[in-house]
């Protein structure tokens, strides 16, 4: 005979509950960890992809800022076409820098040889000597100023620290009848993108027409301000507003003003053209004259 048994199991649920809550969170730490693993494996490989991506970055920079010629390194597939089409650009650039300087050395050697002998002639009329010289100048000028390419990546940088203390103390030299006070305030990573030979040209011209027209005071300034900027001032007689604006006319010849600041401000102003800078003429601390120059620096 068969009929219907119940068993009844009266267990305490605290047990279960206690096993279940460990067991969530048993799940959510291993889950944890994983995720956590796989967050690590996943920077790590991009990591590694971008690494060259950065070096490459930073090789460029370095060519903008004059410290490196060529990239270099071994780099991805994908990469390597980029970094080899790169450096025969530069390459094709600075031997075609080399070319054009070179013909242009050819080109002032070809005029400048005709002129000495068209200069020495015997009895040349006053009325051709002064025609002949101005021929001269414009081709240091024209030349000078071909030579300074405006786009300043396609020169190596130099800090400039190192020159204008060489150019104070020339200058201080040179005019030491006159007992002037050159003060200096150049930023020691303050750079220049293009000739050490340009600058030094621009910069002595002004300290020289600076120490012309001084009393007794002449600042040299040389900041890092979104760029480079250049600031030359003296004690003199400074100049007026209305020469100002006649000095920095378009076409107008700086080397007609002969009063301290003429001398060589034509070279300056073709200079600082060929770089892409601007030229500006304020009053200095002491009510002189003081000459701005603003160059960019290239954009990395």
């Amino acid at each position: 005979m068969l009929f219907p048994v119940t068993f009844h199991i009266l267990k305490n649920a605290q047990l279960f509950d206690n096993q279940l809550a460990e067991f969530r969170t048993r799940l959510w730490s291993w889950l944890g960890v994983i995720v956590a693993l796989l967050i690590i494996v996943l920077l790590a490989s991009l990591g590694a992809a971008l690494r060259p991506v950065a070096r490459l970055t930073e090789q460029v920079g370095e060519i903008e800022q004059g410290e490196r010629k060529r990239l270099a390194g071994h780099y991805p597939p994908e990469l390597e076409t980029l970094k080899t089409n790169l450096n025969q650009l530069l390459d094709s650039q600075q031997h075609q820098r080399s070319r054009y300087r070179n013909s242009l050395s050819d080109l002032a050697h070809a005029l400048k040889t005709p002129l000495a002998v068209l200069s020495g002639t015997d009895n040349l009329p006053d009325a051709a000597k002064a025609p002949i010289e101005q021929i001269k100048q414009q081709i240091n000028r024209q030349l000078k100023r071909a030579v300074a390419s405006r786009d300043a990546i396609m020169h190596e940088g130099f800090t400039v620290a190192d020159s204008c203390n060489k150019l104070v103390n020339a200058m201080d030299k040179v005019h030491a009848n006159k007992q002037l006070s050159l003060h200096l305030d150049v930023d020691e990573d303050a750079r220049f993108f293009g000739d050490l030979t340009d600058f030094s040209e621009l910069l002595g011209n002004l300290l020289d027409n600076a120490c012309k027209a001084a009393s007794q005071q002449v600042q040299l300034t040389v900041k890092n301000q979104h760029g480079l900027l250049v600031q030359v001032e003296d004690d003199g007689p400074g100049i007026g507003e209305e020469q100002r604006e006649w000095l920095l006319q378009r076409g107008v010849r700086l080397d007609t003003y002969q009063e301290g600041h003429g001398i060589g401000m034509a070279i300056v102003n073709d200079l600082v053209l060929a770089y892409g800078g601007e030229l500006s003429i304020g009053t200095s601390r002491w009510q002189g004259a003081c000459f701005t120059l603003k160059f960019n620096h290239p954009q990395g």
